[in-house]
Protein backbone atom coordinates (compact mmCIF):
# COMPACT_ATOMS: atom_id res chain seq x y z
CA UNK A 1 0.00 0.00 0.00
CA UNK A 2 3.01 2.20 0.84
CA UNK A 3 4.20 1.98 -2.93
CA UNK A 4 0.20 3.19 -3.82
CA UNK A 5 0.51 6.15 -1.71
CA UNK A 6 4.22 6.87 -2.92
CA UNK A 7 2.75 6.98 -6.49
CA UNK A 8 -0.52 8.84 -5.78
CA UNK A 9 1.99 11.59 -4.07
CA UNK A 10 3.75 11.92 -7.24
CA UNK A 11 1.14 12.21 -9.82
CA UNK A 12 -0.92 14.44 -7.31
CA UNK A 13 1.88 16.42 -6.58
CA UNK A 14 3.20 17.66 -10.38
CA UNK A 15 -0.10 17.53 -11.95
CA UNK A 16 -2.06 19.57 -9.33
CA UNK A 17 -1.87 23.48 -10.42
CA UNK A 18 -2.10 24.70 -6.84
CA UNK A 19 1.00 22.36 -5.49
CA UNK A 20 3.31 23.36 -8.34
CA UNK A 21 3.26 26.71 -7.99
CA UNK A 22 3.47 26.99 -4.39
CA UNK A 23 5.38 24.16 -2.71
CA UNK A 24 4.60 25.58 0.63
CA UNK A 25 1.99 28.05 0.71
CA UNK A 26 2.29 30.53 3.15
CA UNK A 27 -1.05 31.00 5.12
CA UNK A 28 -0.35 34.16 7.07
CA UNK A 29 -1.44 37.28 5.50
CA UNK A 30 1.37 39.50 7.50
CA UNK A 31 3.81 37.12 5.20
CA UNK A 32 1.87 36.57 2.15
CA UNK A 33 0.92 40.51 1.59
CA UNK A 34 4.54 41.09 1.80
CA UNK A 35 5.73 38.88 -1.01
CA UNK A 36 6.49 35.86 1.46
CA UNK A 37 9.15 38.89 3.21
CA UNK A 38 8.93 39.70 6.76
CA UNK A 39 8.54 43.30 6.24
CA UNK A 40 5.41 43.15 8.78
CA UNK A 41 7.53 40.20 10.97
CA UNK A 42 6.26 42.06 14.52
CA UNK A 43 2.69 41.55 14.26
CA UNK A 44 2.69 37.44 13.11
CA UNK A 45 3.17 34.89 15.13
CA UNK A 46 3.83 32.66 11.71
CA UNK A 47 6.70 35.31 11.29
CA UNK A 48 8.59 33.97 14.54
CA UNK A 49 8.09 30.63 13.13
CA UNK A 50 9.46 31.23 9.54
CA UNK A 51 12.30 32.31 11.24
CA UNK A 52 12.57 31.75 14.71
CA UNK A 53 15.52 34.46 15.39
CA UNK A 54 12.78 37.16 15.48
CA UNK A 55 11.52 35.64 18.86
CA UNK A 56 14.09 36.91 20.77
CA UNK A 57 15.13 40.57 22.17
CA UNK A 58 12.34 41.51 23.16
CA UNK A 59 9.29 39.97 25.76
CA UNK A 60 5.96 38.95 25.14
CA UNK A 61 3.10 36.42 23.63
CA UNK A 62 1.54 36.39 20.21
CA UNK A 63 -1.05 34.00 18.71
CA UNK A 64 -2.03 33.83 15.42
CA UNK A 65 -5.05 31.76 13.20
CA UNK A 66 -5.25 32.22 9.48
CA UNK A 67 -7.00 30.29 6.43
CA UNK A 68 -6.53 30.53 2.56
CA UNK A 69 -8.19 29.44 -0.57
CA UNK A 70 -5.99 28.60 -2.78
CA UNK A 71 -6.23 30.18 -5.99
CA UNK A 72 -9.88 29.61 -5.14
CA UNK A 73 -9.87 25.81 -5.13
CA UNK A 74 -11.80 24.77 -2.24
CA UNK A 75 -10.22 21.08 -1.78
CA UNK A 76 -6.83 23.20 -1.16
CA UNK A 77 -7.86 25.46 1.14
CA UNK A 78 -5.14 26.10 4.02
CA UNK A 79 -5.64 26.52 7.84
CA UNK A 80 -2.89 27.35 10.11
CA UNK A 81 -2.09 28.42 13.89
CA UNK A 82 1.03 29.84 15.14
CA UNK A 83 2.06 30.61 18.59
CA UNK A 84 5.07 31.71 20.31
CA UNK A 85 6.97 33.20 23.88
CA UNK A 86 10.09 35.09 23.53
CA UNK A 87 11.88 36.43 26.19
CA UNK A 88 15.09 39.10 26.17
CA UNK A 89 17.95 35.65 25.49
CA UNK A 90 15.41 32.66 24.21
CA UNK A 91 12.22 32.69 22.40
CA UNK A 92 10.27 29.17 21.68
CA UNK A 93 7.18 28.76 18.74
CA UNK A 94 5.12 26.59 17.63
CA UNK A 95 2.90 25.92 13.98
CA UNK A 96 0.16 23.79 13.25
CA UNK A 97 -0.97 23.71 9.26
CA UNK A 98 -3.45 21.72 7.05
CA UNK A 99 -3.87 21.80 3.62
CA UNK A 100 -6.12 20.20 0.90
CA UNK A 101 -9.19 17.36 1.26
CA UNK A 102 -8.50 14.63 3.79
CA UNK A 103 -10.77 12.22 1.70
CA UNK A 104 -8.82 12.92 -1.77
CA UNK A 105 -4.93 14.60 -0.54
CA UNK A 106 -3.80 16.58 2.14
CA UNK A 107 -0.92 17.80 3.57
CA UNK A 108 -0.01 18.29 7.86
CA UNK A 109 2.73 20.23 9.05
CA UNK A 110 3.65 20.86 12.99
CA UNK A 111 6.44 22.80 13.38
CA UNK A 112 8.59 23.36 16.37
CA UNK A 113 11.35 26.64 17.22
CA UNK A 114 13.58 27.72 19.48
CA UNK A 115 16.07 30.76 19.29
CA UNK A 116 18.81 31.73 21.58
CA UNK A 117 20.58 35.51 21.22
CA UNK A 118 24.23 34.77 21.03
CA UNK A 119 24.99 38.48 21.16
CA UNK A 120 23.43 41.90 21.32
CA UNK A 121 23.76 41.31 17.56
CA UNK A 122 23.91 37.78 16.76
CA UNK A 123 20.88 35.16 17.30
CA UNK A 124 20.44 31.78 16.02
CA UNK A 125 17.40 29.20 15.47
CA UNK A 126 16.68 25.84 15.53
CA UNK A 127 13.62 24.27 13.67
CA UNK A 128 11.92 20.67 13.83
CA UNK A 129 9.40 20.41 11.25
CA UNK A 130 6.91 16.88 10.63
CA UNK A 131 5.38 16.59 7.64
CA UNK A 132 2.57 13.92 6.44
CA UNK A 133 0.81 13.09 3.37
CA UNK A 134 -2.58 11.54 3.64
CA UNK A 135 -4.32 10.11 0.25
CA UNK A 136 -8.09 8.96 1.50
CA UNK A 137 -8.70 6.22 4.28
CA UNK A 138 -7.63 3.72 1.97
CA UNK A 139 -3.93 4.45 1.59
CA UNK A 140 -1.25 4.23 4.02
CA UNK A 141 0.16 7.90 5.42
CA UNK A 142 3.26 9.08 4.43
CA UNK A 143 5.49 11.38 6.94
CA UNK A 144 8.94 12.70 7.11
CA UNK A 145 10.90 14.71 10.05
CA UNK A 146 13.11 17.51 8.85
CA UNK A 147 15.18 20.63 10.06
CA UNK A 148 16.10 24.13 10.00
CA UNK A 149 18.71 26.37 10.90
CA UNK A 150 18.59 30.13 10.97
CA UNK A 151 20.47 33.43 12.22
CA UNK A 152 19.76 37.03 12.34
CA UNK A 153 22.14 40.01 12.66
CA UNK A 154 21.52 43.44 13.39
CA UNK A 155 23.18 45.67 11.48
CA UNK A 156 21.75 48.71 13.76
CA UNK A 157 18.19 49.47 15.49
CA UNK A 158 16.47 49.75 11.99
CA UNK A 159 18.53 47.21 9.62
CA UNK A 160 18.62 43.32 9.88
CA UNK A 161 19.89 40.54 8.01
CA UNK A 162 19.06 36.57 8.30
CA UNK A 163 19.32 33.09 6.57
CA UNK A 164 17.63 30.13 7.05
CA UNK A 165 18.66 26.91 5.49
CA UNK A 166 15.44 24.23 5.61
CA UNK A 167 16.24 20.56 5.00
CA UNK A 168 19.95 19.74 4.53
CA UNK A 169 19.58 16.84 4.38
CA UNK A 170 17.11 16.46 1.73
CA UNK A 171 14.84 13.90 3.17
CA UNK A 172 12.70 11.59 1.38
CA UNK A 173 8.54 11.08 2.19
CA UNK A 174 8.83 8.48 -0.23
CA UNK A 175 11.08 7.39 -4.05
CA UNK A 176 11.15 10.80 -5.53
CA UNK A 177 9.01 12.97 -3.36
CA UNK A 178 12.10 15.23 -1.61
CA UNK A 179 11.53 17.81 0.72
CA UNK A 180 13.85 20.18 -1.20
CA UNK A 181 17.27 21.48 0.54
CA UNK A 182 16.61 25.53 0.42
CA UNK A 183 18.54 28.69 1.70
CA UNK A 184 16.75 31.88 2.23
CA UNK A 185 18.89 34.92 2.58
CA UNK A 186 17.01 38.10 3.16
CA UNK A 187 17.16 41.58 4.49
CA UNK A 188 14.64 43.93 6.74
CA UNK A 189 14.57 47.94 6.39
CA UNK A 190 12.31 49.19 9.36
CA UNK A 191 11.86 52.42 10.80
CA UNK A 192 12.00 54.39 7.49
CA UNK A 193 9.68 57.12 8.58
CA UNK A 194 5.89 54.72 8.46
CA UNK A 195 7.95 52.11 6.22
CA UNK A 196 8.82 48.68 6.41
CA UNK A 197 10.72 47.05 3.21
CA UNK A 198 11.66 43.50 3.14
CA UNK A 199 13.84 41.53 0.64
CA UNK A 200 14.58 37.75 0.36
CA UNK A 201 16.33 35.56 -2.18
CA UNK A 202 15.41 31.66 -1.85
CA UNK A 203 17.13 29.07 -3.80
CA UNK A 204 15.93 25.49 -3.92
CA UNK A 205 18.37 22.76 -4.97
CA UNK A 206 18.24 21.85 -8.25
CA UNK A 207 14.25 23.38 -8.59
CA UNK A 208 14.23 27.39 -8.30
CA UNK A 209 15.53 30.53 -7.10
CA UNK A 210 12.70 33.44 -6.63
CA UNK A 211 13.46 37.17 -5.82
CA UNK A 212 11.03 39.18 -3.24
CA UNK A 213 10.63 42.47 -1.92
CA UNK A 214 7.76 43.50 0.12
CA UNK A 215 6.73 46.61 2.40
CA UNK A 216 4.63 47.71 5.05
CA UNK A 217 3.39 51.13 4.96
CA UNK A 218 1.82 52.65 8.28
CA UNK A 219 -0.59 55.01 7.54
CA UNK A 220 -2.33 55.57 11.00
CA UNK A 221 -1.43 53.73 14.06
CA UNK A 222 -4.02 51.38 13.82
CA UNK A 223 -3.99 50.73 9.83
CA UNK A 224 -0.93 49.79 7.22
CA UNK A 225 -1.37 48.61 3.62
CA UNK A 226 0.93 45.94 2.38
CA UNK A 227 2.43 45.06 -0.72
CA UNK A 228 5.08 42.61 -2.12
CA UNK A 229 6.33 40.40 -5.39
CA UNK A 230 7.99 37.40 -6.26
CA UNK A 231 9.55 36.38 -9.15
CA UNK A 232 9.17 32.77 -11.12
CA UNK A 233 6.84 32.56 -11.48
CA UNK A 234 5.29 36.35 -10.86
CA UNK A 235 3.35 36.86 -8.36
CA UNK A 236 2.12 40.01 -7.14
CA UNK A 237 0.17 40.82 -3.57
CA UNK A 238 -1.96 43.37 -1.58
CA UNK A 239 -3.09 43.56 1.92
CA UNK A 240 -4.30 45.59 4.98
CA UNK A 241 -3.83 45.09 8.75
CA UNK A 242 -6.49 46.45 11.39
CA UNK A 243 -5.46 46.67 15.08
CA UNK A 244 -7.59 47.17 18.26
CA UNK A 245 -5.64 47.52 20.88
CA UNK A 246 -3.85 43.87 20.90
CA UNK A 247 -5.83 42.28 18.03
CA UNK A 248 -4.93 42.51 14.44
CA UNK A 249 -7.22 41.64 11.75
CA UNK A 250 -5.33 41.32 8.62
CA UNK A 251 -5.86 40.28 4.48
CA UNK A 252 -4.05 39.59 1.78
CA UNK A 253 -4.92 38.86 -1.90
CA UNK A 254 -1.84 37.26 -4.56
CA UNK A 255 -2.21 37.05 -8.07
CA UNK A 256 -0.79 34.83 -9.95
CA UNK A 257 -0.94 34.78 -14.23
CA UNK A 258 -2.43 31.34 -14.59
CA UNK A 259 -3.97 30.48 -11.99
CA UNK A 260 -5.80 33.91 -10.41
CA UNK A 261 -6.23 35.42 -7.01
CA UNK A 262 -5.56 33.62 -3.65
CA UNK A 263 -7.20 35.24 -0.53
CA UNK A 264 -5.63 35.20 2.80
CA UNK A 265 -7.06 35.80 5.92
CA UNK A 266 -6.29 36.09 9.83
CA UNK A 267 -6.46 37.14 13.25
CA UNK A 268 -3.89 37.51 15.22
CA UNK A 269 -3.29 38.54 19.58
CA UNK A 270 0.19 40.11 20.75
CA UNK A 271 0.66 41.00 24.29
Amino acid sequence: MRTIACVLALFLTFTTPAVAAFKTPLCSPHLAACGETLADYDNSAAAAVYLPPVLVGGTGFKFELAGQRLYSIPEFDHYMASVCMSSKHFGLGGQFTNIGDPDLYSETTAKFAGAYMVSSQFSAGLAFGYYRIDMGYDYESLDQVATEVSFMFNANANIWFYGRLSNPTEPRICPGTVLHRELRLGAVFAGAGNVNLGTEVATRSGVDTRFKIGEKLKLTPSFSINAGIITAPFVASLGFDVSYNQFHLAYAYRYHPDLEGTHVWGISLRK
